[in-house]
This record gives structure tokens, sequence and C-alpha cells, in this order.
């Protein structure tokens, strides 16, 4: 899934996770709970109360609060794994790994391009009409498309 990734085991790993609320949060949450829901066939899924902008962390992860920070968490630490939106990622130059899409794909943001963006803007229907709406429903990914 993501040539070139090779870890050791008992390799250390830092994770970074955000502190306050955020759209990131939300975003990573939800679309682990879509891939792998807890359910009683699959108990190590992600729990669906675990969906949302802020939540309790293990102790072990690492707080990294705001994109900027994040940032630094996953450039300083060797072994860090962390979660920024793409834009961040690649203004920093990081490695960015692929994730499964609505068609099985596994795709990092730049492979889904401006393909993948216009596939989503496809359907509009959980956009509020304003910017002062409920974005709640909004959610791209895990879709169809390249």
């Amino acid at each position: 899934i993501n040539p070139g990734l090779n870890v050791e085991d008992n390799y250390p790993i830092f994770v970074g996770r955000r502190v306050l609320g955020s759209s990131s949060t939300y975003s990573i949450t939800h679309y682990l709970h879509a891939q792998c829901p807890q359910s009683t066939e699959e108990p190590k899924g992600w729990p669906e109360d675990k969906a949302a902008s802020k939540l309790e962390w293990h102790p072990s992860t690492n707080a990294c609060e705001g994109s900027g920070p994040m940032t630094t968490c996953i450039e300083d630490n060797e072994g860090a794994i962390g979660y920024i939106d793409a834009a961040h990622g690649h203004e920093a130059n990081l490695n960015e790994i692929r994730l499964k899409n609505g068609d099985g794909m596994f795709l990092t943001a730049k492979e889904a391009g401006i393909e993948g963006v216009q596939a989503a803007a496809a359907d509009l229907s959980t956009v509020p009409s304003t910017a002062f709406g409920d974005f709640t429903n909004v959610a791209y990914y895990n879709m169809k498309g390249p």
C-alpha cells in the first residue's frame, strides 16, 4: 500500500495528535470509523464515540496543537505519525500515506489529483448554501473515483 515504508518490529512510533477540536481530527476519526468501525466482529475497530473533532486520546500520544506545531512534531520526531490537511503536509514536503477510497483504491491526495476534486464536487447535496450553514455532514473522504 505504501511503497518504501519499512518499519522494523518494536520501532518506536511517535503519535502526534491535536489538542483542541479541529476539522483535521474530525476528518481522520470519521475516516477511521468509516473504514474500520468497531463491532462485535471487529472489537479493535474505531469506536463511533471517538469519531469527533475533540476527544480523549490515549495517554501515550503526544499533543501537537495546530497545523504548524503538528508539522513540527512530525518533522522533529523520528518514527512520527500525525495528521494535518494535505496542503500543509505538501508545503512542508512531508511523506503522505495512501488512504483507501470508495472504489478500494489506495491513493495520496496528490495521486487523486484534480480528478478526485472534480469527482468530490459532482455531488454537492450535503454542502450548505451559505458559509454559515451546518457542515457536519460534509465529508470528502472514502468517495468513489480516482
